[in-house]
């Protein structure tokens, strides 16, 4: 089938549109965000919490802020350094997987994402597990955390080192009992020193 010039001409919008759609379009890719370290920190809430001197002491105990500094009523604090590559990325999620053990093995996920990422080096992320949580089913022994973009895993880090095997693969393991600084009596300090949470709808 032969086109004359004139229905050409009218194809010619259309393919333009193709070209600039190809061109603006960016996958991420490994090297996009870099995982540098990643800590495991036990923390308590307490009335000596700084947030609480702020004037954000109601606030903060009518989202479980912990009266006691003990041993029972210490957080789990997961937290991650990465650099970013883009000049801006619309969203890093960063999802954890812990293997916790008690009198039995158990594994837990969750995940948290930020948005507006500017591109450079040492940001921040960090997650939380309940203290009640660690009660109930024990030390975490080992993690995963798994840097995403665009439904992609773009980087990934063991602790407390590397394991031969994908423990954390397939895994039927207890969703959404690793949380975002929100879900916490922290949020208002994460809030200045982190990247900007996704706002939950």
């Amino acid at each position: 089938m032969k086109l004359d010039s004139k229905e050409c001409v009218k194809f010619i919008p259309v393919l333009l549109l193709v070209c600039l759609f190809s061109q603006s379009t960016v996958y991420a890719e490994k090297g996009d965000v870099k995982i540098q370290k990643l800590f495991l920190n036990h923390r308590a809430w307490s009335k000596s919490n700084p947030a609480r001197a702020s004037g954000f002491s109601a606030l903060q105990q009518g989202l479980g802020g912990i009266e006691h500094s003990t041993g029972q009523n210490k957080w789990g604090e997961i937290k991650v350094t990465f650099d970013s590559k883009p000049r801006w990325s619309d969203e890093i999620t960063f999802r954890a997987t812990a293997y916790l053990k008690s009198k039995k093995s158990t594994i837990l996920s969750g995940e948290v994402t930020y948005i507006n990422v500017p591109k450079g080096q040492k940001h921040s992320a960090v997650m939380y597990i309940h203290p009640l949580t660690i009660r109930r089913y024990g030390e975490i022994k080992k993690m995963i955390i798994e840097a995403v973009c665009d439904g992609q895993t773009v980087d990934l880090e063991e602790w407390p080192s590397k394991s031969k095997k994908k423990w954390w693969k397939n895994s039927a393991g207890r969703k959404g009992l690793i949380l975002s600084s929100a879900d916490t009596p922290f949020f208002l300090e994460t809030y200045e020193n982190n990247e900007a949470l996704k706002p939950k709808l």
